[in-house]
Order: structure tokens, then sequence, then C-alpha cells
């Protein structure tokens, strides 16, 4: 099982890539079932709903099919849901004010205490990276400077943490080494984003970085091949 968090809002979220819709002549249902089966197996939530915004001409069963995967992964007992707390896991506030201080004034010699302090005793992997990106929310502002060039700040983690401020890039760079610290197999990867400037057209040039992050045992390599595979490599969102 794959999750992907995005930086940008970060938020957890299911494994989707955007992909562009317009709506189908009735001599192309065929076409249309395949597409709506392979999004059913990815599990491409923002391809469905855009699917089901417009029902004319369209088969019930493929609009039903989209309804009740969307629902699946929706639905308030799912698997995910139980972290949906809305509250910042205690463990955050609990690491300790002087380590966490001293986190950003040396990440490189105090991350890995940190990282060991705020997972510690847990053997949910999904647990263990909502506690890290509880940190990561409650302690690094979003860098607007940076994202409308009025300034540039390095992103590589070290910069992040001693700046305490990131775009999705630095986001990204910070979870997966506090990932890699916690034995969590995570990567990051680029693709586009619905986010400030959309315009209703993805552009030429990925906008956005993601992060994959392994809730089972598989190997970075596997997942790199499953997102290509999956054509989700320059396509999430």
């Amino acid at each position: 099982m794959i999750k992907i968090l995005s930086t940008g809002f970060f938020k957890l979220k299911i494994l989707t890539s955007i992909l562009l819709f317009s709506l189908l002549p009735t001599s192309v249902f065929a076409q249309t079932a395949e597409e709506i089966a392979a999004a059913i197996s990815e599990g491409n939530c923002a391809f469905l709903y855009d699917f089901i915004q417009e029902t004319e001409g369209k088969e019930k069963k493929l609009i039903d099919n989209a309804k009740n995967t969307i629902a699946r992964y929706t639905r308030t007992d799912s698997a995910a849901a139980k972290y949906r707390t809305n509250k910042m896991e205690a463990r955050v506030r609990n690491a300790g004010r002087e380590l966490t201080e001293n986190v950003f004034l040396d990440p490189e010699s105090d991350l890995p205490q940190l990282v060991n302090k705020l997972v510690s005793g847990l053997t949910d992997t999904f647990l263990k990276a909502k506690v890290i990106h509880d940190f990561i929310c409650y302690n690094i502002d979003y860098d607007t400077d940076h994202y409308f060039g009025k300034a540039y700040s390095q992103q590589d983690y070290i910069s992040v943490l001693k700046n305490k401020k990131a775009v999705c890039s630095g986001y990204t760079n910070l979870f997966n080494q506090m990932c890699r610290l916690a034995s969590i197999t995570s990567i990051g990867i680029s693709g586009f984003s619905k986010g400030a400037g959309y315009r209703g057209e993805i552009g030429n040039y990925p906008d956005h970085f993601f992060i994959p992050i392994c809730l089972q045992t598989i190997n970075t390599n596997s997942m790199r091949r499953l997102l290509q595979k999956n054509n989700s490599w320059k396509n999430l969102t």
C-alpha cells in the first residue's frame, strides 16, 4: 500500500493521478470503460470524480462503479479515517523543548535523536508518518517569499530546519529524511498541482513535489516502477 502526502497543503491522502478528461461520445464507451476500470484499479479518485460530474450520455453502470469506488476510499470507517483527528499528535509537543530547539540549530546531529523520540515505541507505520507530518506542519512555515520569487532559500532538509520554512520540495526533503531515520520507505517525486496560479490546464513542466510513503514491505525501486507503470510519475496531484 502506498499513500501520498501532498506537501503543498501537507495533507495525507489516497494515491491519485490527475488526468485531463473530456466527455466521450457513445461510440467510444468501450474505451471509457477501460479508463474507468484503470482508474478504479489505481484508486484514481480525481479522474473518477471528474467523470461523474456530468452523467448525460454515460452508462449508468460506469457511473455507479465510479461512485462506489469514491465512496470506498472516502468512507468514515476506512483504514485512514482513524488518523483524521484534526488534532496534532501529542508526541510532537512531548518531544521536549530543548531537543526540538537543538534540531533547528544543528539538524545533522540532533534530528536522529528527535525522530527516535517522536516514533519510539510505535509499531503503526501510518501513525509514525502522521507524527512526522504533524511535527513538520507545526514547526515549518510555508516560504511565500521563495514561492513568489522575492527571495531564494535552499530546500535541503538542513536548510529547511535552520530556516524553519520551506516550499514543497523542502517539505519533501525534510519528510523523506525523517522517514529514513524512522525506517519508513519514501521517495520524492515531481508532478502537477492545482495550487496558486492554476487556470484549469496542466502546464508543460512539473510544478510540485509529492511524497509516496510505503506502508508495507516494498523497496524504493519497486515503488518507482509502480508509479511509472500507473503513469503516475508525471501526473500526480
